[in-house]
Order: C-alpha cells, then structure tokens, then sequence
C-alpha cells in the first residue's frame, strides 16, 4: 500500500476511533475538559511532523496564525465541544 493511501486513511481512522473513546471518557469527565485533552494531544503528537516535514505550513502560521485559530477554535473545535456536549 502507498504512503498516500495511508495518510487518506489515517483521519477517518483517527475520527472513528474518538468516537468509541469519548463515549466512555464522558462518563467520567465532561465534554469542555475532554475537546481540551484531545487537541492537547494532537498538537503534542503532530507538532513534531510539522517542524520536520512541512515548513510552507509554518511560514503560513506566521503569516496569518491569528486568522487560522479562529477558524480552528469556532470550526473544528467548536463542532467537537457540541458533539461531546450533545
């Protein structure tokens, strides 16, 4: 298999796997607490590949980093908090 079929494989994956293990972590904590532990967790895993791999991305992120977290935290973030909350 192609690394390219991997990494279109990787988010579904990623996704699907987060909804088994939300669904047993809201029992335990709440959805605000949960969104922030999974994107603390993604930023500590995936920071790493960026530094390495995709400088383009990080000359963008200086260039409109303000714009992209707002997109970040109202869009992605916004729609897992509900989805949790939900």
């Amino acid at each position: 298999m192609r690394k390219d079929h991997l990494l279109l494989a990787a988010p579904p994956l990623i996704w699907g796997s987060l909804v088994v293990a939300a669904s047993s972590a809201l029992d335990r904590m709440d959805a605000a607490s949960l969104t922030l532990w999974t994107w603390v967790l993604a930023i500590l895993l995936l920071t790493p590949v960026l530094f390495n791999q995709h400088r383009a991305l990080i000359i963008a992120w200086r260039q409109s980093g303000a714009w992209l977290l707002a997109i970040g935290s109202l869009g992605t973030t916004g729609f897992q908090f509900f989805w949790y909350y939900g």
